[in-house]
């Protein structure tokens, strides 16, 4: 094992260490671990308020150091924990950046070919009664979340079972753990010796119900700092910029006194918008030079390439005044003051920035409408008709659930299926865009929180890329948009 020399105190064929001088040794290599731990993470550019999860983290790699042995093998009980905190903090991006640091982790300190996985389950698609038709799945089928899980036990891996999306209501919250811990259950007894290689793992945006807070270690997620939001910030604009560009340095000077706090999603939104329309026009003003030489290009007296002026109305960032082109947004009756928040939201899809780009429209349906037609025409008239398809869909009630997820027996269904038809990998060489719209209830849009997430989205029989995808969200007319959809949304229009 990487940590066979450490651990003993000696070369190979030395005298053998003492039992207080391996244990001493272990402790700092679990304290290694875990600092480096938290330097891939922030690496990765994601920016968790530490101290709530070290205690966990530090118990969990403490307990699978064995000694000498090239094996990380977890002892004792399922670790359980239960994440929440406010809607756009990062819970369900810190389970990604969870997985794949603690994978390296233990790869590179203790055994090389460990690997960690994750099954995920949308807690948002289940009801007590589909939870259990999900859990009776058994065998070989994909759609097993037991065979999921079993493929990494097996092999002496690491799965977490990510349950996400836990719903608010108490009740349901215990309904839904009795399903999911007898599934546990079930896994344990066959696999007893290989239990603590399971990490039992909650998201929710809703406190604990006092069945979980029985079983669970609860973590309050908190956002970071204001200076460390505001140096990553910084480190992400400096990066898109540079992708856009292509070059291979770009040097960034900013002065950032009005970025939004307390919500990533937002904070994500500010860098990404600023970021395009700078990089759009350094990459234009650069023109097509050497993309792995770095330049610099000035204009006039201040010594800048182009002055920008840009606005948001709580959503991206667009120029106030298009160039042109939007003689057809005016046809349609949308204000002019609105036309280039629709044209860059499209810009930005059309060029794969946004993964999807989410438009939401509130207020009377005749506004809305026009609204509808005026994204979905300016993305036919950019993109070309025929590269286009379009899904319409009412989400209203519990049973149209199917119509995001598909029905239990299908291996994919509803959107998460259309999606896949239109630009996934078996759509052929022309880029192809799916424009969705959704007429969504309170409990519409509970159930497409998943999908409006920005990235790709899997499940434990469900997966999605979402370039090229633009949602356009339609609620009832008299109905509010739920506060964590806000963060989730590019634009939002009350027509």
């Amino acid at each position: 094992a990487p940590s066979y020399t450490e651990l003993l105190g000696s070369s190979a064929g030395g005298s053998p260490p003492s039992p207080a001088s391996v244990g001493e040794a272990a402790q700092g290599l679990v304290a290694r671990m875990v600092d480096d731990f938290w330097r891939r993470v922030a690496a990765a550019h994601y920016i968790p308020e530490q101290e709530s999860f070290t205690g966990f983290l530090r118990r969990f790699l403490a307990s699978g150091v064995s000694g000498q042995e090239a094996i990380f093998h977890p002892q004792g009980d399922i670790f359980q924990v239960y994440l929440w905190g406010a809607p756009g903090i990062g819970k369900s991006e810190f389970v990604k950046q969870f997985r794949a640091a603690l994978e390296a982790v233990v790869q590179e300190h203790v055994q090389p070919d460990m690997t960690v996985s994750v099954v995920k389950v949308l807690l948002n698609a289940m009801t007590k009664q589909s939870m259990k038709a999900v859990a009776n799945v058994k065998g070989i089928s994909d759609m097993s979340i037991e065979r999921l899980c079993e493929q990494s036990l097996a092999k002496g891996h690491i799965v977490i079972l990510h349950l996400e999306e836990n719903p608010e209501d108490p009740q349901l919250q215990a309904d839904l753990y009795e399903v999911s811990h007898g599934i546990l259950s079930s896994l344990v007894s066959r696999y007893r010796p290989a239990k603590a290689h399971i990490v039992y793992l909650y998201t929710s945006n809703y406190p604990a119900s006092e069945t979980i807070r029985d079983h669970l270690t609860v973590v309050n997620v908190r956002p970071p700092s204001p200076a460390a939001q505001r140096r990553w910030c910084e480190d992400m604009l400096r990066e898109t910029v540079q992708e856009i560009t292509g070059r291979s340095a770009v040097s960034l000077e900013a002065d950032l006194p009005c970025i939004p706090l307390g919500d990533m999603r937002r904070l994500k939104q500010w860098w990404m918008s600023v970021g395009f329309h700078v990089g759009a026009r350094a990459r234009q003003a650069l023109g097509s030079g050497d993309s792995g030489v770095s330049a610099t290009v000035s204009q006039g007296d201040t010594g800048a390439m182009a002055e920008l002026t840009l606005r948001s109305e709580d959503g991206v960032f667009h120029f106030p005044e298009e160039e042109g082109g939007l003689s057809d947004l005016q046809a349609l009756g949308i204000p002019q003051e609105r036309q280039p928040r629709i044209a860059t939201v499209v810009r930005m899809c059309l060029e794969e920035f946004l993964r999807p780009a989410v438009v939401v429209l509130t207020g009377r349906s005749d506004a809305k409408a026009r609204h509808q037609e005026a994204v979905l025409s300016l993305l036919r008239r950019e993109a070309g008709a025929d590269c286009v398809s379009v899904a319409d869909v009412s989400l209203q009630e519990e049973d149209d659930k199917v119509k995001v997820f598909g029905a239990p027996s299908e291996v994919q269904g509803g959107l998460f299926k259309f999606i896949n038809e239109v630009n996934g990998a078996g759509a052929g060489e022309r880029r192809r865009f799916a424009a969705i719209t959704a007429h969504v209830s309170a409990t519409g849009q509970f159930m497409l929180r998943e999908l409006l997430e920005g990235g790709a989205s899997s499940t434990h029989r469900l997966g999605v890329r979402k370039e090229r995808v633009l949602f356009i969200l339609d609620v009832n007319e008299g109905e509010a948009l739920q506060p964590q959809f806000h963060s989730r949304a590019h634009e939002i229009f009350a027509c």
